[in-house]
């Protein structure tokens, strides 16, 4: 491999679930729908499929909750844990991650409380608004 081995790192954990989430909102937002074809919630299998999506990349945001899922979703996904939700520091992170990142610690100064909610719960906060944001634009433009 030209590049070396993949390593995960906040970064590119980072773009990875912003970028799943942008493409299943697009599909989302994009299905013509009725009267063209079948109204999306009707479509069983996108409508499913969308919806499975959503809930991996938000289980995944959240650093999944539930005990079991954690270790199989990051290794699965190759993901680096996310720093901690209500936590004034990063504690989620190791010198081994900072290490492996290649990042001088400052780097993760002040993630782990994005203003009051936490860096997991801002991460949230931004998917479900481009959410939000997509379905209402496309909706106003359906209008025109």
């Amino acid at each position: 491999m030209p590049d070396g081995s993949f390593r995960p790192n906040l970064l590119n954990s980072l773009v990875f679930l912003l970028s799943a989430w942008m493409q299943l909102v697009t599909f989302a937002a994009n299905y013509a729908g009725a009267p063209h074809t079948t109204p999306l919630t009707e479509h069983k299998l996108l409508w499913r499929t969308l919806c499975g999506g959503w809930a991996l990349v938000l289980l995944a945001a959240l650093d999944a909750p539930l005990p079991g899922l954690r270790p199989l979703l990051r290794s699965y996904l190759e993901l680096a844990p996310l720093p901690g939700a209500l936590a004034p520091t990063v504690s989620g992170l190791s010198a081994a991650d900072v290490a492996n990142d290649g990042l001088p610690g400052s780097y993760y100064e002040g993630l782990g409380d994005v203003g009051g909610l936490g860096f997991r719960a801002a991460v949230v906060g931004v998917l479900v608004l481009n959410l939000a944001v997509a379905f209402g634009i496309e909706r106003m433009a359906r209008k025109l």
